[in-house]
């Protein structure tokens, strides 16, 4: 049975790392991700790609931007008709497939905010009866369902399947053999062809559940910064605090609104702090600071000039080009106002290092050298990866885990010219293993990258670097933890069967490249560690790393994976570094510029 899953707010890349990817193949998921109007990004088309050629079904959940409407109804009807035309023409055009369309079915924007957000009880009650009264209007209601019988029709003309997914209430006409809901709701649905219908309840009890969420991350980061922030307030300094939270694309959202951590910094600091709810109109309450005293900005994301990114016009349109120069300029007048609430500039969120932001890598222009500076946060990693690829103690090992060669190839190129040592592990085994005339029966293996895979074993060898491949497996019959299994060669794999773990040679292999080392990096694991049954090859790495740690080496340990890892076998605290920063770290291993360190060293 295909099972969907709705992907609302992660950017296309989060999508796409080796365990998604293998849980979803093997469990048969199709990915419904949001796509809002304007928002199909290289990022988008990247993400398209490698789930197609991962075998991984993708239907587009086709959202219109806040002003249209957001949600599918009779209002935007033609809007939404036009968006769907002119996507399906970009993806076709960029040789890649969808499975179909996601339709969710809602009444507009402004009557669902004045249902959910009111300011007394009796409020929403009151909405509610106005909406489904002076909603009614019977000829838009059949001229919106005549467009979106032609949508419906046009996307199964393209192959493709049309998914409606619409709130509970519209299907009390199916009960009653009326349009009356539909129509007050604006949502035609049910005579429309569309291929399949879904149902839809909103979740409230989940905010409780999310709040629980935010409250554990905000903790974790305000754990790994609090320091430097109450040196500033104890030798007398004022305060001021700018980030973001979540992706509100440049529009005010009350439910990312960073006022509802103000208690959690308040606590952690142990002063009081301040809010200002507009971060680009908070230069009263900067002023007003005293020493000792600290004020949190709103979300700076609540402005497009963050970001830098033109909102509300596609990239294909001729004037995007105009429009992008003209934020170019807004992003750095919104930087100057950021900089004019204080003297000196510390930038210490090294997750957010590799975007050219305002807040980020804009901000220091307005900043001679000696009023810029690295966090102790930032200052810690910057410092780890130093050590990782310019101040290398030799032996260097890195240890590279995960099922794609694509998804660390422009890694493990960069570490061939610098490390002594390189383990590929992980799900990559199989495609090396089937490179080198190999059988891996079931197992994960990118055909298309069998040439990329020698290419690496060829650079390797000219590099003279010692590249260690698994060369045994412990082998399932099914992806389970409860599946029966054997250790076997990694090229000599049967049919039904494929590898979940690194077998007990590979492990020796392992540990002997790496217990000798003096500098040690780690991405990625070697098998499903999930799985209990599964984690023995990367629990070797681990125990390996710590002894090596131990006796002198330096060692960083990087990727949600592998930190995952390290925390599972609880020898966190037996390693040198475990980075903060994911898509950072990743492109500064790969040897990219980092935007937000160039510019505090400019």
């Amino acid at each position: 049975m295909n099972t969907r899953i709705w992907c609302e707010f992660a950017k296309p890349l989060e999508v796409c790392s080796d365990h998604i990817l293998d849980i979803f193949k093997k469990h048969d998921v199709t990915l419904n991700y949001r796509l809002d109007y304007g928002e199909d990004s290289s990022e988008f088309y990247k993400m398209l790609e490698i789930y197609n050629k991962s075998g991984i079904p993708v239907s587009v959940w086709a959202t219109l931007s806040d002003d249209m409407g957001y949600w599918i109804n009779e209002q935007n009807a033609q809007k939404f008709f036009d968006y769907i035309k002119a996507l399906l023409s970009r993806i076709e055009s960029k040789g890649l497939k969808i499975k179909g369309l996601c339709i969710d079915m809602e009444s507009p924007l402004e009557d669902i905010k004045r249902i959910g957000s009111p300011r007394n009880k009796l409020e929403p009650i009151i909405a509610y009866g106005k909406m489904l009264t002076s909603n009614l209007n019977k000829s838009r209601f059949k001229r919106s369902m005549d467009i979106f019988t032609d949508a419906a029709c046009y996307i199964r003309e393209k192959g493709l399947e049309s998914y409606a997914t619409c709130i509970r209430h519209s299907y009390y006409d199916l009960r009653f053999g009326s349009e009356l809901m539909q129509n007050a709701l604006e949502i035609p649905v049910f005579k429309v062809p569309w291929d399949k219908y879904n149902l839809m309840y909103y979740a409230t009890m989940i905010r409780t559940e999310m709040k629980k969420y935010k409250k554990v991350n905000v903790d974790y980061l305000i754990y790994h910064q609090v320091s430097y922030l109450k040196k500033i307030l104890n030798d007398g300094g004022a305060l001021i605090m700018m980030s973001h939270m979540g992706k509100p694309k440049g529009k005010v959202k009350p439910e990312l609104s960073l006022k509802q951590i103000v208690k959690n910094v308040s606590e952690a600091l142990s002063v009081e702090v301040k809010f200002a709810p507009d971060c680009a109109h908070a230069g009263k309450e900067a002023a007003a600071l005293k020493g000792g005293e600290a004020l949190l900005l709103e979300n700076l994301r609540f402005y497009p000039e963050e970001e830098g990114k033109p909102v509300g016009i596609d990239k294909n349109d001729p004037k995007y080009d105009a429009a992008k120069a003209d934020m170019k300029k807004r992003q750095v007048e919104f930087a100057k106002i950021l900089a004019s609430y204080a003297d000196v500039y510390v930038m210490d969120a090294f997750g957010t290092a590799h975007r050219k932001h305002a807040s980020t890598a804009v901000i220091d222009q307005f900043y001679d050298k000696n009023h810029k500076m690295l966090g102790y946060l930032m200052e810690k990693e910057v410092k780890a990866v130093d050590s990782i690829l310019n101040h290398i103690n030799r032996p260097f090992t890195a240890i590279m885990g995960g099922s794609k060669v694509s998804t660390k190839i422009g890694i493990i190129e960069n570490l061939l010219t610098k490390v002594d040592n390189l383990i590929l592990c992980g799900g990559m085994t199989y495609t090396f293993a089937k490179a080198q005339g190999g059988k891996i029966g079931n197992s994960i293996c990118e055909n298309d990258k069998l040439d990329i895979a020698l290419d690496v074993i060829k650079k390797a060898k000219e590099n003279h670097v010692n590249l260690v491949l698994g060369t045994d497996s412990v082998i399932a019959d099914k992806f389970a933890n409860d599946a029966n299994t054997k250790i076997t060669a990694s090229g000599a794999i049967p049919d039904g069967w494929e590898g979940l773990d690194a077998g007990p040679e590979s492990r020796k292999a392992f540990a002997k490249a790496i217990e000798g080392s003096k500098t040690i990096l780690w991405n990625g694991p070697a098998g499903v560690f999930e799985f209990d049954n599964f984690t023995g090859g990367s629990k070797a790495i681990a125990e390996a790393i710590a002894k090596a740690t131990k006796a002198g080496a330096f060692s960083l340990i990087g990727g949600g994976d592998s930190v995952a890892c390290i925390h599972k076998f609880g020898l966190a605290d037996q390693v040198s570094y475990i980075s903060t920063g994911g898509g950072a770290l990743l492109e500064a291993i790969e040897g990219k510029t980092l935007p937000a360190i160039a510019a505090i060293n400019e």
